[in-house]
């Protein structure tokens, strides 16, 4: 086992709630990469189940664990905020209790860091997995923005998914995009905002394998999840999709140290994610118009 002092080349920040039938297996998986320099931060928001019992035993097994159990729930948006502000290596991976990685997946997102200094964030491969793990087909995004621009990049980024938020991200430049963790779609801004920094690099060595945990899920179900679950308290989301409008017209404009045409560009493909989420920003008005003529939940 290699451990690099007070500075690990990587810090790993896994939130948990309750996953106590996934937790070991996600465990296993992280430790058993071939990267050794790390260190793992396990965020517990206020498990109720056997959760705290597995990461305190595996902290009590490997030192590079860090496990901190908040006094009370701050969300999954607070949660992650956590293990931002608690990560001391050169780069950041974020992680979640129900996934997996494929072997090798941390040493070939070093690799792609190591060997590009212009590349913010090195983005895996994705797959779909169900509940046991047999893969699932649905679409996936690709993020590689070769020899693109800062705009060029917003763009990619704004049309795309927000998979690569689980890459392996230079934490000097998150440290340098605004974090909106009490807001809708946080991973999209932050996205969006390292997009202007620099390259998002793909790397197909590694693979990230998402958990579908809720195949089902209609649009009203997915929000009134969301309300539940992103925030230290559950809130009414109104108005959602125009929100993040704004937050990423905010983002184009004060990002980076760009040129002043990249700048009107910047903000030109921001204005654009009017089109790109016209349909949620209808029914976020359908949303509004029926809660206050006919008291149906928003």
């Amino acid at each position: 086992m290699i451990v690099s002092g007070d500075a690990p080349h990587v810090s790993i920040g896994l939130i948990v709630r309750n996953e106590e039938s996934s937790l070991r297996e996600t465990l296993d998986c992280i430790l058993q990469q071939d990267f050794h320099d790390i260190e793992l931060i396990i965020a517990d928001n206020c498990s109720t189940d056997r959760t705290g019992e597995i990461a305190t035993a595996a902290a009590k097994q490997d030192p590079r664990i860090r496990y901190h159990c908040h006094e009370t729930n701050r969300g999954v948006n607070g949660n992650i905020a956590f293990v931002f502000g608690a990560a001391k290596g050169e780069y950041f991976v974020l992680a979640g209790a129900h996934d997996l990685w494929s072997p090798g997946y941390l040493s070939a997102m070093v690799r792609t860091l190591d060997d590009d200094a212009s590349a913010v964030l090195a983005c895996p491969a994705s797959r779909w997995i169900d509940g046991n793990g047999a893969e699932v087909s649905k679409p996936v995004c690709v993020y590689e923005t070769g020899e693109l621009t800062a705009p060029g990049r917003f763009a990619f980024v704004l049309w795309g998914n927000q998979h690569a938020i689980y890459g392996m991200i230079r934490l000097a430049a998150l440290r340098q995009v605004r974090h909106h963790f009490g807001c809708f779609a946080a991973s999209a801004l932050i996205l969006a905002g390292l997009s202007v920094l620099g390259r998002l690099a793909h790397v197909p060595g590694a693979i990230w394998y998402r958990r579908l945990t809720q195949p089902n899920e209609n649009r009203s179900v997915r929000i009134q999840r969301y309300s539940r679950v992103l925030f230290s308290q559950p809130r009414r989301m109104i108005l959602i999709h125009w929100g993040l409008i704004l937050r990423l017209l905010s983002t184009a404009a004060t990002t980076g140290s760009v040129s002043l045409w990249h700048r009107i560009q910047l903000i030109a493909v921001a204005s654009t994610a009017s089109i790109r989420y016209l349909e949620p920003m209808v029914h976020d008005v359908v949303d509004v118009l029926r809660c206050r003529f006919y008291g149906g939940d928003s």
